[in-house]
């Protein structure tokens, strides 16, 4: 299952929108208030469905004027931030988890059989006045079945679909080490087969539905001196899915355009039965012997921290230098096969006589159309230099940073490069952990932007109480922690933008002729500006490890664009 689905219901604000329930189309989407938010990983932007369950240690959602500012033209859309594990000071434990399951459907379309068809066409087309399309003779046929190639009575929906599909999930993770070195492994394996069919007669090519996916990662701590500190952790992922070539989504739409009574699966001379009235699309033929899709995902994630206390200059003070490479590139291997129909063009006369016409289109491939596409390739790399500063003077607490942020994303394809850089600085102060403020700047640039408008100012301020901490609340709330807090500030977003759009394009209207506007120039290109005010509150309880945490309820976000 999908990360993102399992963090259905989790956390307040956060909606999780589910696919179709045919894995791997089993896309599911995730959103903030009806946006996509930013997903950090350990700090890094990664997709959420690139980690497990077993990974997570803990998970929150930061909505709030200065939790996006420190972001800059990324958080506008609120942040998601997740923590993996980490190695444990301990002894080596394993831990294994293995999950079978059976899917069914709860519920299925009731389609009409032949013989309701064929009267509800007869009933229409006698309401507009026209001839009836079948006589008595041939609704006889239809309801007895005496002429099952001419007059045939089909479910598509059980041709197509077995009664069950199953899914295993195999789960381990390995933890421990010592106070040098600290390690946390996890293997996920998990392979689901879908309700879908699949061809039995050709052994060139398989379509049996399959969504297959094997997951490493391995996180690693070494304290290299008192005051040193490294961090490591990779994550490889295969994913491969495999599935018809008319494509796992696109099998439904015949199915349901295709009444029963339009034509049998094949006809006793073994032909696929079609008819140019329904698209020439027999669903059977479809699944089964229309070739095969093979895509082959592969993932690498890497990232790398150094963090140094500067204790010998004043205490509290620290660096921090981290780093991070991702690479994602995917492969697809398809075949496609065509293959004949027939339309046996079949009527009964007054006196029961049956009379067929058949005629037979198109034609069986003898060799099979085979491609092997390079289908996508994505590197993000990140690079984050901090200074940070924290320390307590009795109940006083204060804290600051200094950081610079660099992201770039290169996809395949023209145009298709992405890069953003941050200067950030934040400042907080904490009374007796009861009250604090915090204060963000962020000159915040991207590279869709036009010269001399690439960077902008992401100021922010909140304030926060901890009611909880308070000595006349103690004896009144049993929870461990009530915070009332508020925000303002702005934020940006440079997802809607792409590169030049500030130029005029011009292609080929004529072969070495002439050429006319592909894109035509916007007078001003701006980033998306958000004006968060919010207010809310936090409820929880120490056991509480990734969800209700938090709950967020934002005032106002005013949305500025101009394009």
């Amino acid at each position: 299952m999908w990360m993102s689905v399992k963090l259905y219901g989790k956390i307040a604000g956060l909606n999780v929108y589910q696919g179709t329930g045919a894995s791997p189309d089993n896309l599911s989407g995730l959103s903030i208030h009806r946006n996509a938010p930013l997903v950090l990983v350990d700090g890094y932007p990664r997709n959420i469905d690139d980690i497990t369950s077993m990974e997570i240690e803990s998970c929150y959602i930061l909505k709030d004027a200065a939790a996006a500012a420190l972001y800059g033209m990324r958080g506008a859309n609120g942040v998601v931030l997740i923590t993996t594990k980490r190695g444990a000071n301990a002894r080596l434990k394993v831990k294994v988890d293995y999950n079978f399951g059976v899917n069914s459907r709860f519920r299925s379309p009731e389609f009409a059989d032949a013989y309701t068809y064929a009267k509800a066409l007869n009933t229409a087309l006698a309401a507009d006045g026209l001839e009836e399309r079948y006589n008595v003779q041939e609704l006889d046929a239809f309801q007895t079945g005496i002429y099952p190639y001419e007059y045939p009575n089909v479910d598509w929906w059980k041709e197509i679909l077995n009664k069950n599909g199953f899914t295993h999930n195999l789960k381990m993770s390995f933890n421990g080490g010592n106070e040098k070195f600290r390690y946390f492994t996890v293997i996920d394996y998990y392979r689901d087969r879908s309700m879908l069919k699949k061809n039995t007669e050709d052994d060139r090519y398989d379509t049996n539905p399959t969504d297959t996916r094997l997951l490493l990662r391995t996180n690693i701590d070494v304290n290299i001196t008192e005051g040193t500190y490294l961090k490591a952790g990779i994550v490889g992922k295969l994913h491969e899915t495999n599935g018809t070539h008319y494509g796992r989504n696109a099998i439904f739409r015949p199915v349901y355009r295709t009444p029963s009574a339009a034509f049998p699966i094949r006809y006793a001379n073994g032909i696929y039965g079609g008819s140019a009235v329904y698209g020439e699309k027999n669903p059977v033929a479809l699944l089964k012997d229309y070739g095969h899709i093979r895509s082959m995902y592969g993932t690498l994630l890497a990232d790398l921290s150094l963090r140094q206390k500067l204790n010998m200059l004043t205490q509290g003070l620290a660096a921090e230098v981290s780093v991070s490479f991702d690479n994602i590139g995917g492969m697809q291997e398809s075949s496609r096969k065509e293959y004949r129909y027939m339309n046996a063009n079949a009527r009964i006369t007054d006196d029961g006589t049956l009379v067929t016409t058949p005629k037979v289109y198109g034609k069986d491939s003898e060799t099979l159309g085979h491609s092997q596409p390079f289908e996508s390739l994505l590197m993000r790399s990140d690079l984050q230099a901090k200074i940070d500063y924290r320390r307590a003077f009795g109940r006083h607490e204060i804290g600051g940073a200094l950081i610079y942020d660099m992201q770039s994303v290169v996809k395949h394809g023209r145009n298709n490069t992405a890069k953003n850089q941050s200067v950030i600085v934040n400042a907080s102060y904490i009374y007796d952990n009861r009250y604090s403020i915090n204060a963000v700047f962020n000159r915040s640039g991207s590279a869709y932007l036009p010269d001399g408008d690439k960077f902008d100012n992401y100021p922010a301020l909140s304030a926060a109480w901890v009611v909880s901490n308070e000595a006349f609340m103690k004896k009144i709330l049993p929870v461990d922690l009530l915070k009332l807090r508020a925000s303002y500030g702005l934020s940006g977003w440079d997802g809607n933008l792409t590169h030049e759009l500030w130029r005029q394009a011009y292609g080929a209207a004529e072969p070495d002729t002439t050429s006319e506007p592909m894109q035509h120039r916007y007078g001003v290109v701006a980033k998306e500006i958000c004006l968060l005010q919010a207010g809310g509150r936090e409820v929880g309880k120490s056991d509480d490890r990734c969800g209700s945490r938090s709950f967020p309820q934002p005032i106002e976000c005013k949305h500025g664009r101009i394009l």
